[in-house]
């Protein structure tokens, strides 16, 4: 009863507990139904919904994430090598995923990963500018067709003539 991979269920119906396990790969699989993959069409973001993300605590931000830990790979030798300190971090609500593996310590790359979301919550929480219809001024459009006067004239000039 105590593995972090049991949880207890209470029915409705009778007030029985039961346990229930649950592997990795089943909650993978669980949240991965839940979304657009279970049929049912994905909801747009707004941008308000981004900035109430970005008001969110680390730790609310943390309980939607998938976080993934592997081993980085390029400079820095053995210290890089052997341990598994890069982490991928992905926010199912948005399906925004950051990576970090600057450093050797997993949980400094926790934190900038979590920096890279914040800022990714509020880049896309920035109001878009209105659109302003343009419309084209007379003399403008004018001036316009007029030469599409003067083109079409020429054109005629250049025909062959029928006598």
């Amino acid at each position: 009863m105590g593995d972090k991979n049991e949880r207890n269920e209470k029915s409705e119906k009778n007030g029985e507990v039961a346990a229930v396990r649950l592997d990795g790969a089943a909650v993978a699989g669980a949240t991965a139904q839940e979304g657009a993959a279970a049929g049912r069409p994905r909801r747009v973001l707004t941008y308000r919904d981004y900035a109430a993300f970005a008001r969110m605590d680390d730790a609310a931000i943390l309980r939607v994430c998938e976080v993934q830990v592997f081993r980085a790979t390029g400079p820095g030798g053995q210290g890089v090598n052997t341990t598994d300190s890069a982490v991928r971090m992905r926010h199912v609500p948005t399906g925004i995923t950051v990576v970090s593996r600057e450093t050797r310590s997993q949980y400094q790359n926790r934190q900038t990963c979590l920096a890279k979301l914040r800022a990714a919550f509020e880049q896309r929480a920035r109001r878009p500018k209105p659109r302003r219809k343009t419309k084209v001024p007379r003399k403008v459009n004018e001036r316009r067709l007029e030469g599409k006067r003067r083109r079409a004239d020429a054109k005629k000039a250049r025909r062959r003539v029928d006598w």
